[in-house]
């Protein structure tokens, strides 16, 4: 049952981070790259500009966590890649 819940909420945030990569921009003039979130285009591209909950959660300190682990390019790549990616090529490729 505890991996039943882990693949469901996996799946979730799978689902609600889909294509969050597009909206990072990487700025490489400090030593050190800094990752942006672009916050406006993930909600605009997907029409939930006014979804409160959505806004709350990408404003929090664990989604900041989550694109500073997950935003630099060459990182290997994981399960929760896998998942959203196919997440996103269904919805790209029926």
């Amino acid at each position: 049952q505890d991996k039943e819940i882990r693949a469901v909420f996996l799946w979730l945030f799978a689902r609600l981070f889909q294509g969050y990569r597009w909206c990072l921009h990487i700025i490489r003039i400090h030593p050190e790259p800094v990752i942006r979130f672009h916050k406006a285009a993930f909600l605009g591209q997907r029409s939930l500009s006014e979804d409160d909950f959505l806004i709350k959660v990408l404003d929090g300190m664990a989604f900041a966590g989550f694109v500073s682990e997950r935003g630099p390019p060459y990182r290997a790549t994981d399960l929760f890649d896998d998942v959203s990616f196919h997440k996103l090529y269904k919805c790209l490729c029926p």
